[in-house]
């Protein structure tokens, strides 16, 4: 009996010794529940925290700019991995067919920003050529395959001979002013979904290739100078007027913008002589799709009327 009470007596000594301990170690005595939250907490801010880095450095790399404050131009700066800017013409007007002269221009996925000025909405009936592309390979004014006139002159009254000519030497984008009224519009060249896999880095359409037109951007400003940019992707163009977006045009059905074979050395050019009444000039490009933010940064301000008056 007496044995027995003694045995009892030391297993409770024991219990009340490691109840001590505990207590000695977690006066709060609710240790599994704060250690489970601290450890959650530590647990989601490593997790958050490394995401948000990842996407910062996804972005900059894809965009070039990583934007908090709306008057920042980047909150980081990685060498190599932004997008390269090329700019032509910042304080004057671009000669007629006068390339741009910019280095391994991309035909797709790129940022374009140009100044358009509008001197009078009538142009005797022919269409007002502001912005394209094409193929160059010699003279500076290699631009002058869109000229009214010689041999093989285009007809400035009927969009689809320019858009020929311009097809004709790997152009695939063309902007442009209607004859009568202050609107312009953005044509595309475009083709169905590429061989394989349906990228524009494939150069094989497997259907039709045609020219594809915006609808028009209305009034557009006259007789004061106006900033044009261009996001150009593969299935859709971004149009905006001094940073402000205006237009998006996506590419029908299954097409998208025609990537030339063997990546020909194509340019921008300026405007052909019957475009009359209409100068631009201060150009710039990127050789990456800019995102809004950057676009209304960097391309929100036309420069002064003086440069382009008439």
């Amino acid at each position: 009996m007496g044995g027995s009470q003694s045995t009892t007596g030391g297993a409770q000594r024991d219990v009340d010794w490691e109840r001590r301990l505990e207590q000695q170690r977690n006066p709060s005595g609710n240790p599994s529940v704060i250690q489970s939250v601290m450890k959650y907490i530590f647990l989601s801010s490593l997790f958050v925290t490394s995401a948000f880095l990842i996407l910062k450095v996804f972005h900059y790399t894809s965009f070039g700019t990583f934007v908090l404050d709306p008057k920042a131009a980047s909150v980081m700066s990685i060498v190599g991995l932004g997008p390269t800017q090329q700019s032509a013409y910042p304080v004057s007007a671009i000669g007629p067919y006068v390339s741009t002269q910019f280095s391994e221009i991309k035909q797709v996925a790129y940022t374009v920003s140009f100044d358009v000025y509008l001197g009078s909405s009538l142009n005797n009936g022919a269409y007002r050529v502001v912005f394209y592309n094409g193929n160059k390979t010699g003279t500076d004014t290699q631009g002058k395959y869109l000229t009214s006139q010689g041999d093989s002159a285009v007809t400035p009254t009927a969009i689809a001979t320019i858009h020929s000519a311009v097809t004709a030497n790997s152009g695939n984008i063309c902007v442009y002013i209607d004859p009568v009224v202050n609107d312009m519009y953005v044509s595309y060249y475009c083709g169905t979904a590429m061989e394989a896999t349906g990228s524009s880095g494939s150069t094989a359409p497997l259907g039709s290739l045609g020219w594809q037109t915006s609808k028009p951007i209305k009034n557009i400003p006259l007789g004061t100078p106006f900033r044009v940019t261009l996001a150009v992707d593969p299935n859709f163009i971004e149009t905006y007027i001094n940073g402000e977006l205006l237009l998006t045009t996506k590419t029908s059905g299954v097409t998208e913008l025609y990537a030339y074979p063997g990546s020909p050395p194509t340019n921008f050019f300026g405007s052909p002589e019957f475009s009359t009444s209409c100068r631009t000039g201060n150009f710039n490009y990127w050789d990456a799709i800019l995102p809004p933010k950057s676009i209304q940064i960097y391309s929100s301000s036309p420069a002064s009327k003086n440069v382009y008056a008439f």
